[in-house]
């Protein structure tokens, strides 16, 4: 059965989030693909995102908090978040951003019609400080080498699944400009086939 709806685990850093975090919680919430778990880091918050989180926390069991004692930054909050994880596949979404419904089942059909496939990505397009969509869509290429990702970081954080062993072989390194794009490269670089899904299944918000 875990072949067929693998368990996938959602890690999102938190810091100060309480104005976004909850629409980014109720697009997980409303994904299609339900075999999930939402791993959500707060790294030393002082609003009041902790008690938002916790709210949704009783009410579903998927969704569990863990809380820094200092802030520790994004990378080092996601890679917690990856060593708590018990899926065999690791998301990652900002607390500010919002997936479509369908973005983890179609990940989830792309895993079944490739199992050599270790990274998934998808198009996204953009939302504004009231949620309110551009008109803009990101296009991605189904198709992805590492010498096309070096000319340009095509994978966005929140639309990536990757499996969690190449994450806790290869963590991701201290904060410093574009570390997630570090990471990609980082796993290209060690063979790792990378697909895209050309549709805009999450939001970032600018």
């Amino acid at each position: 059965m875990s072949n067929v709806m693998p368990l996938i685990s959602v890690i999102m850093p938190a810091y100060n989030s309480a104005k976004y975090i909850t629409e980014a919680i109720d697009s997980v919430l409303a994904q299609t693909y339900t075999n999930w778990e939402l791993i959500i880091i707060d790294d030393g918050s002082s609003d009041n995102t902790v008690d938002i989180v916790r709210h949704f926390a009783d009410d579903d069991k998927r969704i569990s908090l863990l809380k820094n004692e200092k802030n520790l930054g994004v990378s080092k909050s996601r890679n917690r978040g990856v060593a708590a994880a018990r899926g065999e596949w690791i998301a990652f979404l900002d607390s500010d951003d919002v997936w479509a419904k369908h973005k983890l089942s179609e990940q989830v059909s792309k895993i079944h019609h490739n199992v050599d496939i270790s990274v998934i990505y998808t198009g996204y397009g953009f939302i504004n400080s009231l949620g309110i969509e551009n008109r803009y869509i990101f296009k991605v290429p189904e198709e992805l080498t590492l010498k096309k990702l070096l000319c340009q970081n095509v994978i966005s954080t929140s639309g990536v699944i990757v499996k969690k062993f190449l994450l806790y072989e290869l963590p991701m390194s201290e904060d410093k400009l574009h570390e997630d794009y570090i990471e990609w490269i980082r796993l290209l670089q060690k063979g790792c086939i990378a697909s895209g899904i050309n549709k805009p299944l999450h939001f970032v918000r600018v």
